[in-house]
């Protein structure tokens, strides 16, 4: 019985990467079954009304498949076999943007641009449902108070 374990482990030792490979093409089989069974059940049983359920139904999963979809493909393919020759050619554009990137006001003006992304996402979001701002008062009061009652305010970098 000793024997066949020193087997089992010298065959893996010895093909970890083929069993690597195989056990994420494996995976993927597996993610495809049943995400094709999840997509034929939901069309069966949605009867036309186009109800997606992004938190918790078809959607959700439709949202993760695709986000793990994407990482697979990012470091399996591009990473591995597009990137190196990639590379070479936009390696000056890439010095040029840390160049652009390292003035004193790009990063400034990009936390600005995002903070004034959300705040106008918000805006749009809670337009017709204002109640749905109170938990976000909430984090913002709680915020402003640890800040205030802080025993030492003035070791709060605001200004980086």
């Amino acid at each position: 019985m000793d024997k066949f374990w020193h087997t089992i482990d010298d065959t893996i030792l010895r093909h970890k990467k083929t069993l690597k490979v195989l056990s994420v093409l494996i995976i993927i089989i597996l993610a495809v079954i049943y995400f094709v069974y999840a997509t034929t059940y939901w069309h069966r049983h949605d009867k036309g009304r186009c109800n997606f359920e992004w938190c918790d139904g078809y959607g959700f999963l439709l949202i993760l498949y695709i986000l793990v979809l994407i990482g697979f493909i990012y470091f399996y393919a591009i990473k591995r076999l597009i990137w190196p020759s990639l590379k070479k050619v936009l390696m000056p554009s890439l010095e040029t943007c840390d160049v652009f990137l390292s003035q004193k006001w790009v990063y400034p003006s990009a936390v600005c641009f995002v903070l004034l992304a959300i705040i106008v996402f918000i805006i749009m979001d809670s337009w017709k449902t204002p109640d749905r701002l109170q938990s976000f008062s909430g984090i913002i009061i709680i915020l402003f108070l640890g800040f205030f009652f802080s025993k030492y305010p003035g070791k709060f970098n605001v200004t980086d």
